[in-house]
């Protein structure tokens, strides 16, 4: 394989959670994860969700909720599907 073949291969990204638990507790990262980030990785366990369906499930101000879901969406947390959608990367309780 050559270097250009092994940088084009996609990497999977590591979350911080220990290998034996299957979701992360938010209470025990607070550090880690605003308020807002919490509340939005909490409603998207539910499944995937829109832009408008998360700040109206959450209550998060428009101003607030867009720069955070682009952030969580910059950290691997989230991805945006197809059609807007934003889905959860990891579960949360």
């Amino acid at each position: 394989m050559t270097n250009l073949q092994q940088r084009e291969t996609p990497r999977q990204k590591e979350v911080d959670k220990s290998p034996q638990s299957d979701y992360i507790v938010l209470r025990d990262h607070r550090d880690e994860y605003t308020d807002n980030e919490a509340a939005i990785l909490l409603c998207l366990q539910a499944g995937a969700r829109t832009a408008d369906e998360i700040l109206a499930e959450t209550g998060i101000p428009a101003k607030q909720g867009m720069p955070t879901l682009t952030i969580l969406t910059l950290r691997g947390l989230i991805t945006e599907e197809e059609g807007g959608r934003f889905q959860a990367q990891i579960r949360v309780k």
